[in-house]
């Protein structure tokens, strides 16, 4: 072989070794299943944190001001996860309040025991959502720490639902 065709083979090779390299190293590509997951866990977590905050002030049952103080903190842990995901990848997530801006309108009009149970049918509305969306993402997320993150948490949302459920049985 004549020195400029080794030259030649040695530069094609290094610069495919450095392309399967900056390949390899980029960030899992994200999906738009992946991006709708991220905008859902973002801004419901976010209002469950906020309706759990008003729930907590303004339930008439106890049983319901704690479940709101669990959600509360469970969701809190739940964002702060999310967002050491999202900063660590450098993904920018807007969180669409308006679902939470329009059940709080509607819970802050009520008291006592209507208000237990309007919150509680919202909870149940909400879980039965994420719990499905979770499943969806922990199954078929393109993002791999996105899918370890809704597979860890899918647990925690099932028991919320069965709580909420279980709390708007007894609160008809």
């Amino acid at each position: 072989m004549t020195r400029p065709m080794t030259w030649a083979i040695l530069i094609f090779v290094g610069v495919g070794l450095w392309l399967a390299h900056v390949t390899l190293a980029q960030e899992p590509e994200l999906g738009e299943a992946d991006r709708a997951f991220i905008k859902m866990a973002a801004s419901s977590g976010q209002a469950e944190i906020q309706l759990g905050k008003l729930a907590a002030e303004r339930a008439e049952s106890s049983d319901v001001r704690d479940f709101a103080k669990r959600l509360e903190k469970d969701h809190t842990h739940a964002n702060l996860e999310l967002l050491k995901i999202l900063d660590a990848q450098h993904i920018d997530v807007s969180k669409d309040m308006e679902p939470y801006q329009t059940a709080a309108a509607e819970l802050t009009k009520r008291r006592g025991v209507e208000f237990d149970r309007a919150y509680l049918r919202h909870m149940v509305k909400e879980h039965e959502e994420a719990v499905a969306q979770f499943a969806a993402e922990a199954k078929e997320g393109r993002h791999p720490e996105l899918k370890a993150y809704a597979a860890k948490l899918l647990p925690t949302l099932q028991e919320h639902l069965q709580l909420a459920r279980d709390l708007a049985a007894t609160h008809q």
